[in-house]
């Protein structure tokens, strides 16, 4: 039964994830959906997901049309996703994993009856792992389940990772496997199952499921690491489920943000989102620098902005990332603050961005000013910082070797970042280190590019050369004064 709505930043965070280009941030936005809808919160204005549902079933990513086909099962609708389903089983008839995932969002999408009509007409039997899996949303089929236990010694793979869904989900009969054994012991001896995919579920099924927890873990924590990094993500995810239990294993978060696998790191980061205990922020702000993947560094910050009135210390890194950020990735930042003061200083922010775009009300012409680095192609018009930025360039010293790479940093910005507002700041930021150069502030600069590099749209299809400019600047930041803060 519904319990309200899911809150508007919220939405909003899952619909940017849905929209990321990144296949792993919309599986990571579908997660999210389905764990919200589990929850007992629907969608407001749920056709707008309907439709995005819709165009993800023609996703290159398997594991993306999976859990988009797992949430049209949740909040999908008759008239809106059931021809969508359709022909996605139609393409992927083939695809086993992904036949099991459209049998229940047939379910959720209409009558039984009809479903079986649907299923019998493409000739596609009702049972074991779609009889399985369509438990997870008819309790005709899951009553099915109570006349044909699964055997684990007998069941295939996927009939076992379809039986630990419904456990996870809560939505299995007792004694699913085994009269004498309660589920959830039996979910305990496939942690350590030869198929890494069955061990991954089966620890997912801990973390999703209330009643089940870390205490349910039959692999011992000091294995960790010679686990398939899959299964280690969800591990950490576990240790770090409640704040609790994240106290109490601290020193396996610390391995979990050293560690070399990706998919790990990012279990970790996503699991410790709302969770803050004493010394995880020495952790978590060690990590952050580190981190070269940028949906892990999204997450922590995510984390950071969640959890920054409890450690005043994540507040300066969530504050200058959303100065940089585009759209999405404010919107993710503002989701994980929703409810704390720290939402109300990105709201400041936003403003003080939309009022600067506003002031940008003048035509403005292209010049050409020569300084030590060249020929910069600047845009212009009374007062803009563009223009007092080559200003100060100019004011340099001819003798200073940052004054040339200053000048084409300048020229970059002005020739190629499309968005105006992205062109003010980084010229302001070329302004103060032109007036008095400091290692902080040229990182400032660093920072500024790796951003535009990373995404969002910013620069236009001729700003290749972006990677020379921020080689250049890290090679140049170590023969300035001051220190990195």
């Amino acid at each position: 039964m519904a319990r309200g709505f899911i809150p508007g930043e919220e939405a909003a965070y899952v619909l940017a994830l849905l929209e990321d280009p990144d296949p792993e941030n919309k599986k990571s936005g579908l997660q999210r959906l389905c764990q919200l809808y589990r929850s007992g919160l629907t969608l407001r204005y749920p056709h707008v997901f309907r439709q995005h549902l819709n165009g993800l079933l023609y996703s290159p990513s398997p594991k993306v049309r999976r859990w988009a086909l797992n949430a049209i099962a949740l909040c999908g609708r008759r008239t809106d996703n059931l021809d969508a389903v359709l022909d996605s089983i139609e393409r992927c008839r083939d695809d086993p994993e992904t036949l099991v995932s459209g049998v229940p969002a047939l379910f959720g999408l209409t009558t039984d009856r009809e479903v079986i009509k649907l299923l019998q007409h493409r000739q596609i039997p009702l049972e074991g792992a779609t009889l399985l899996a369509s438990a997870q949303v008819s309790n005709d089929q899951r009553a099915q389940l109570r006349k044909n236990p699964v055997n684990i010694e007998r069941a295939n793979p996927l009939e076992l990772r379809m039986a630990t869904l419904l456990v996870g989900m809560d939505k299995a009969p007792q004694n699913l496997f085994d009269k004498k054994h309660a589920n959830g012991v039996v979910i305990g001896q496939l942690n350590g199952h030869h198929d890494h995919l069955v061990a991954q579920y089966s620890v997912w099924a801990m973390v999703e499921n209330p009643s089940l927890g870390i205490g349910d873990l039959t692999i011992s924590l000091k294995d960790t690491e010679s686990l398939s990094p899959n299964v280690r993500g969800w591990v950490y995810r576990l240790v770090s489920a409640d704040e609790a239990s994240a106290a109490a294993h601290l020193d396996y978060i610390v391995l979990g943000s050293q560690d070399q696998s990706d998919e790990a790191r990012e279990g970790l980061a996503i699991g410790i989102r709302n969770v803050f205990v004493d010394g995880i922020d020495e952790t978590t702000l060690n990590w952050l620098p580190d981190e070269e993947v940028p949906r892990i560094r999204q997450r922590l910050l995510e984390h950071m902005a969640a959890c920054a009135e409890k450690c005043p210390a994540y507040l300066t890194p969530v504050l200058e990332s959303y100065r940089w950020a585009d759209k999405a990735a404010r919107t993710r930042l503002e989701g994980a603050a929703r409810g704390t003061g720290t939402f109300r200083e990105l709201r400041r922010i936003a403003l003080a961005t939309e009022q600067a775009e506003l002031k940008l009300e003048r035509p403005m012409v292209v010049q050409n000013i020569n300084t030590q680095g060249g020929s910069i192609g600047i845009v212009s018009g009374e007062g803009t910082v563009i223009a007092g930025s080559v200003e100060a360039i100019n004011r340099m010293n001819d003798a200073d070797a940052l004054k040339p790479l200053l000048a084409d940093i300048l020229k970059f910005i002005s020739e190629h970042v499309r968005d105006d507002a992205k062109k003010t700041s980084g010229a302001e930021l070329v302004k103060n280190v032109a007036e008095k150069p400091s290692k902080s502030k040229f990182k400032a600069i660093i920072d500024y590019l790796k951003m535009l590099k990373e995404g969002g749209g910013y620069l236009d299809a001729a700003g290749h050369s972006i990677g020379n400019l921020i080689q250049q600047g890290e090679a140049a930041i170590h023969h300035l004064p001051g220190v990195i803060s």
